[in-house]
């Protein structure tokens, strides 16, 4: 995981798979028990046995299709049981078990995230221990504005207005109508987190201005430069759409767990406006990765109604 990489939020059963090959946790663990039961019966003596029950695990862990089907069931049973316990349609917190506190855990931080595409701006390192977890990032397939107000548009600037104390704005009520000026009509304006967002917004973009700082070395995306961005889009040399503005962030996001994956991905990818796609972006990047994350996008696809599956 990198700075200009991305993040992928998986489904709960692609989560409950990956621990399941990997165990230590409780839902993985029971996943492998429910796997196991479903296999044929191993002949010969007990060596023998240990060792194709290990070999049919290992084989049937790997179809991605039978395993998503197969936790499904398994997170089904487990929210059942969940709601089995509700009172007046509410269920107590204290009237279900720590194991099922821990699925409900689960399925509420994935729908939370739902098909998430995460853009890392800040990954930790091994030298900080924190490898394989990005500190910061975007969601860079949750457009909320193709306009700017005023409110947004100060927001953006310069946050919370709550947050500013006695401290004077980043930018004053002149510059702020000078980028409605320049975005007020046409913007793309993204959700980038739940976290942070009372904090001024970010920018990402593909243009070398003053300003503004390479994400990483090479790859050519772009954060910062507000002043020139305005500038350039006010002279015509660059269109409101070449810049995508974000309220919030995504932090700590890990891959440790196998609720995200990530990605090498490509500038253009990391760069494509989420405005109108006919394919959502989080179902482009897994089929460009190929292999098992194209199999969990095309699971996914099959369990929607209002897309077209050969656009």
């Amino acid at each position: 995981m990198e700075p200009g990489g991305l993040v992928c939020r998986l489904p709960l059963p692609t989560q409950l798979t990956r621990q399941c090959r990997a165990g230590g946790t409780m839902w993985g663990d029971k996943l492998r028990e429910r796997l196991v039961a479903g296999l044929p019966s191993p002949s010969g003596d007990a060596g023998a046995a240990d060792g194709e029950t290990a070999r049919l695990v290992e084989q049937w862990s790997g179809n991605a299709m039978y395993m998503y089907r197969l936790a499904e069931g398994l997170i089904s049973e487990a929210l059942q049981a969940v709601t089995s316990r509700a009172t007046d349609g509410q269920v107590s917190w204290a009237s279900i078990t720590p194991e099922q506190r821990e699925m409900v855990a689960l399925y509420s931080a994935a729908a939370d995230a739902w098909q998430e595409v995460c853009l890392v701006l800040d990954a930790g390192s091994a030298e900080s221990g924190a490898s394989g977890v990005a500190r910061e990032g975007v969601v860079i397939n949750r457009p909320i504005a193709r306009s700017m107000s005023p409110q947004l548009a100060d927001l953006l600037l310069n946050g919370a207005p709550e947050n500013r104390a006695d401290q004077p704005p980043a930018y004053d009520a002149a510059f702020v109508q000078k980028f409605l000026k320049a975005f007020g009509d046409e913007a793309a304006v993204y959700v980038g987190g739940p976290e942070r967002q009372d904090v001024a917004g970010f920018v990402v973009h593909g243009c070398e201005l003053t300003g503004a700082s390479e994400l990483a070395p090479g790859t050519r995306i772009y954060t910062g430069g507000v002043e020139a961005i305005v500038d350039a889009v006010l002279a015509g040399t660059h269109a409101p759409l070449d810049f995508r503005w974000f309220v919030g962030r995504r932090t700590d996001v890990s891959i440790s767990d196998g609720a995200w994956c990530a990605v090498a991905c490509a500038r253009p990818v990391a760069l494509k406006q989420c405005l109108g796609l006919p394919k959502p972006l989080w179902h482009e990047v897994l089929e460009l990765c190929g292999g098992e994350a194209a199999e969990v996008s095309r699971i996914e696809l099959l369990k929607r109604t209002d897309l077209d599956d050969d656009a």
